[in-house]
This record gives structure tokens, sequence and C-alpha cells, in this order.
């Protein structure tokens, strides 16, 4: 049986839904239900149906208008969707929920099962298994509303098509808003999924990021290749010549080394180093970038500078103006570190992670020791050991300290490649 609690209206029609079960005991059948939404408001009060529950679940009956009836045994089986994990709904405890009964509802389960949907979990880098489980949803989808597309075992998809389903960063509203895309395509006598079928792009909007989107669609099955992007804040300005042919130079010999692969770009969004080589990476088109930030936007954007006031403080104004810039419009996904117990702790983090993550690394370096927690040279070192492809571009510590600038000479801006397989059949010392 089902009983979906958002479309209830009071607790009283809720005693009814157990009269049904009950009915089922009496004809000596095991009750299996499915309680969906169950954590949808009670008479606007917030997990108002939980208090309901704790009787039938523990001692087996109900109360209908004062009077007491058993419910006999059952599976009862909840399902809601306002907390992405059960560990989430469990710890996230307020008042409100402490009211609702909400602690004792859980002590009462005696299983859980977590469903993830077509979303990255905890993100489209970490969870390699987002694309076989929108695999399964789109030929569910499409099973439903476009079977005339089915020829034998397959449907009859075009490359960008099904590049774009699977491998967008994110459908707003879940596993709901996939679906809305295929029931919004123009597949009425159709006998193929192309792209003149997609809907137009402002509808597609409410549902998933349409550059993001189409752009996938212009592919052609290419795979992704993660460029991760490590060195100094301090950048000597009278010599960014030198670092643009470097980092230039960098991108075209990965380019070649990785022919058939679509740039993804890490990066922190630091000061120096990590925006330059992402701006000139960024200017292919179709690469992406995905930002790694070490604490929340709105904390690490201070590390830039103190306020968005020009008159005050311009050049820190610039980079805080800048990197919301590349969060709201250039970055495909967001992750933040879980928090540290200190700044440096935390940019370390993101620097392992970029390095762990990663395909191939950029590291803007002057090839000394690191002066701190979390400093380019630890990261080139994870990365080796790790046994990824670095290209090291030569460039000195330009710090705000004169006394502890380095300078690498005719180095500067000079390419070293630190790489164990540039290409499967390609390998170099």
């Amino acid at each position: 049986m089902t009983f979906n609690l958002s479309q209830f209206e009071s607790p009283e029609e809720l005693a009814g839904a157990f009269h049904q079960i009950r009915d089922l005991q009496l004809q000596g059948k095991t009750p299996l239900v499915f309680w969906d939404e169950f954590d949808t408001p009670c008479e606007r009060k917030p997990l108002g149906w939980l208090r309901y529950f704790l009787a039938p679940i523990q001692d087996g009956q109900f109360s209908d208008r004062g009077r007491t009836h058993p419910t006999g045994g059952g599976i009862y089986v909840f399902a809601g969707g306002t907390c992405r994990s059960f560990q989430q709904f469990r710890h996230t405890t307020t008042e409100a929920d402490r009211a609702a009964k909400k602690p004792d509802f859980v002590s009462r389960l005696r299983a859980y099962i977590d469903v993830k949907g077509p979303n990255g979990d905890p993100n489209n880098v970490e969870d390699e298994l987002y694309t076989i489980r929108r695999a399964f949803l789109f030929n569910a989808f499409l099973e439903r509303h476009a079977p005339q597309l089915k020829q034998g075992k397959e449907f009859r998809i075009g490359d960008g098509v099904l590049d774009a389903f699977l491998r967008t960063t994110k459908y707003h509203h879940g596993a709901r808003s996939m679906e809305s895309i295929v029931t919004m395509s123009g597949l009425k006598g159709r006998r193929k999924f192309e792209l003149s079928s997609l809907p137009p792009e402002h509808l597609m909007a409410m549902h998933v990021d349409v550059a993001d989107f189409t752009g996938l669609t212009q592919l052609g099955h290419r795979e992704m290749l993660r460029v991760g992007i490590t060195g100094h804040i301090g950048l000597d300005p009278t010599k960014m010549p030198e670092l643009e042919r470097g980092i230039k130079e960098a991108r075209e010999r990965i380019e070649q080394a990785f022919p058939d692969r679509y740039l993804t770009v890490f990066s922190p969004l630091a000061e120096g180093a990590d925006r330059l080589v992402a701006r000139r990476l960024l200017e292919r088109e179709a690469t992406r970038l995905i930002a790694v930030l070490p604490v929340p936007a709105e904390d690490y954007q201070n590390d830039f500078g103190p306020t968005d006031l020009h008159n005050v403080d311009f050049d820190g104004a610039e980079l805080r103006q800048e990197f919301r810039y590349w969060l709201s419009t250039r970055a495909v996904e967001v992750i933040t570190m879980l928090p540290s117990a200190t700044r440096n702790e935390a940019y370390e983090k993101a620097g392992l992670y970029i390095a762990k993550h990663s395909d191939v690394m950029i590291a803007v370096w002057d090839g000394l020791p690191s002066q701190g927690q979390g400093g380019t040279a630890q990261i080139v070192a994870k990365a080796r050991f790790w046994r990824k492809p670095i290209c090291h571009v030569w460039a000195g510590n330009y710090k705000k300290d004169p006394a502890k600038r380095t300078d690498v000479g005719v180095k500067h801006g000079t390419v070293e490649y630190i790489t164990f397989r540039w290409a499967p059949d390609r390998a170099q010392a």
C-alpha cells in the first residue's frame, strides 16, 4: 500500500490509512506500506506527521477519535527528500524537530537506505557512478515517454544528446529535471532523439545550466581531461610576457598529448597563478572550470581584500569582484573543502584535493621548498607521488616582502615536463 502524506490534510485522514492497514491484517496478509513524503509539514508544523507514527511502530496500535485500535505487524517504509541522506536527517535537530518528536521517531527505525539521485554526491568529482545512475534513469524515462525511439534493445539517440544528458554538471531538481527535459522535447513521431528535438533553451534553463548542457552536445564523445593548477600567489608583473608564453606552451603540449579530450580546469582561484593559468586555459572553446575552495566563498573572498569599495582598496575590490564573476559565470561546479582547524590547513586540503583528482598538473613555481603549510612544493611532491604528469612553468615567488622574494633568472617562463606517461603509447622521462 502507498500513502502520500503531502496529500493528507489532517491526522484524521491518517487514521483512515491505518484502518486500511488493519483490514489487510484481518485478511491474514502482511502489509508492506510505503509512506511517501513523510517529512512534509502537518497542519503547518514541520515534520508534524512523525508523532502519529510513534505508537503504531512501537506498540502496533493507533488512535481514532479517542479510541485505540491495533494495527498488527507490518513493514513500513518511509521516503522523504528534505535531507540528502539519513545521517543529515538524523543529525539536523532543531527545537522544532524536538517538538515534532524526531529523535523518538528515529530511535524506532530499524534500517535505512540512502537513494542517490542523478547528481554527483557529494559532487561529480568524487562520485564516479553518477553517470551510471543517469543512464538507468534516462532509459526509464525514454521507455515511459518515447518508446518509439527503441529499436531492438537500444534507443536511437544522437551522440551529442546522450553526452549532454549523462555529463551535464547538475540537474536543478534531480530526477524530475531530467524527466522534464525528456517530456518537453519534441519526440512525437520521431524515430531518433536528435539535437533538434531538445526543448528551447529558456525552458531547459529551468532544469540545467543551459551553456553547460548545450556545450556538451558539441564535444563528439570526447572524454574529460582534468587539469589542476598550483602556484605562487605573488608573480612578478614585469615577467608576465614570459609566464604567458610558458603557460601557452604547457597548454599546447597537453592538447597534443591528449588530442581526444576536452579540458576541465581545477583551480582554487586564488590571486596569482591560480587565476592566470585558468584564464589562459579557458580561452579554449569547451573548456570548463571547477572551483575548489579552501573555505566557503563568502569567507574566502576576504583573503583578496576586506571590502568591495574601490575607493578604499581598489586592488582588493577588483580581486573580490573577479572572484565572484568566476563563480557565478564561469564555474560549472564549486567544491568547498570541509572545515579545517587553520587557514593554512584549509589551503593545503584544497591543493591536495586538486592534485589527487587531476589527470595533469600545471605548477607555476620557483622549484624551491614550500615556505608554509600547503605550499606549491608540497602539492607538486604529492602529485609526483601519485604519478601525475606535471608541467612546471618556472616563476619567481614575488612576495610582498622584498627580502623573501625569489628569482629564477633566465628560467622565468620556461617549462619543464615532469611526466611519467603523457599518453598510453608514449612514455617519457
